[in-house]
């Protein structure tokens, strides 16, 4: 589908490692870079009022403030922590991020499918004490999808199944059929 419609899609969803939107990744990280920034000038000002708070113990504004602004330093740590902005793999935050933030733009004004392919197959193996071991196998191939509208609303969805005949095959050493074997 993406081959054949490649200008009617706009992105093929997970598990595929599709095009990283550099310009929505340059701008998470660059807003990393001023929050690592700012991060630094309030590990400044909480040093100066420990300095102040040192000087003047009595000063229980001064007490108050150090402390709020340690909460808020260690939520920042925390926060920087959780989005790993040196790492730099398929799973690492910033890149998923910004792949959300490029497919949210484009998807804005699109209709949405989602497409679910389960494949299943049934062997089953009858063993006979004069004739062998004999194989059945079947396949079965079950396709839904969705498609939404720009609300999220689905404007249809249906399945699809489809059965293969169960074909026999005989494993008794070179009586099996070539066809079946792997090349």
């Amino acid at each position: 589908m993406a081959s054949k419609c490649s200008d009617k899609l706009t992105n093929l969803g997970f598990g595929y490692i599709g095009e990283l939107d550099s310009t929505e990744f340059e701008k998470l990280r660059t807003r990393v870079l001023t929050l690592l920034e700012s991060r630094e000038k309030l590990e400044v000002k909480i040093s100066e009022i420990k300095k102040k708070q040192d000087a003047n113990k009595d000063n229980l504004e001064l007490k108050k403030q150090f402390e709020n602004l340690s909460i808020v330093a260690k939520l920042v740590d925390d926060f920087i922590t959780a989005i790993k902005p040196n790492e730099m793999s398929d799973k690492s935050p910033l890149p998923i991020a910004a792949k959300y933030l490029t497919l949210s733009k484009a998807a804005a004004n699109s209709y949405i499918i989602d497409i679910d392919i389960k494949l299943e197959g049934l062997s089953i193996i009858k063993e006979n004490l004069f004739t062998g071991q004999q194989l059945r196998l079947s396949a079965t191939a079950i396709t839904w999808y969705r498609l939404y509208n720009k609300t999220g609303k689905i404007l249809k969805a249906d399945v699809f199944r489809e059965m293969a005949k169960p074909i026999q095959v005989d494993l008794r050493g070179e009586n099996a059929n070539n066809d079946f074997w792997s090349k």
